[in-house]
């Protein structure tokens, strides 16, 4: 169960980071 929990977190900050990663990426594409 903890196992599952763990990899649920992981993916979710992942999700978080990658979402972040292509805002940024957009932003500096608008900036240009």
């Amino acid at each position: 169960m903890f196992c599952v929990w763990k990899q649920n977190m992981l993916k979710d900050n992942y999700k978080k980071v990658e979402t972040k990663d292509l805002h940024i990426s957009l932003r500096d594409l608008n900036l240009r």
